[in-house]
């Protein structure tokens, strides 16, 4: 709170600087949490095991994105 007083745009310029870096690891984490829900196209396999990764994967994306829209 001090360096606000003594400098007030360099604590909002750091305020800024430290939120962007946050913004950025998190979108760094969501693109690899992405990366491993990501079920990739198989050639045959028992199509019941395939629907089944799919709604789990369904699952973890729309949990995910509950979380996201409470922040």
């Amino acid at each position: 709170m001090t360096d606000f007083v003594e400098s007030p745009h360099r604590a909002v310029e750091e305020a800024e600087s430290t939120f962007d870096a946050v913004v950025a690891g998190l979108t760094n984490a969501l693109k690899e949490r992405r990366s491993t829900l990501h079920v990739s196209e198989r050639d045959g396999g028992d199509p019941g095991t395939r629907t089944e990764e799919l709604r789990i994967t369904l699952q973890h994306y729309r949990d995910l994105t509950e979380r996201l829209l409470k922040i």
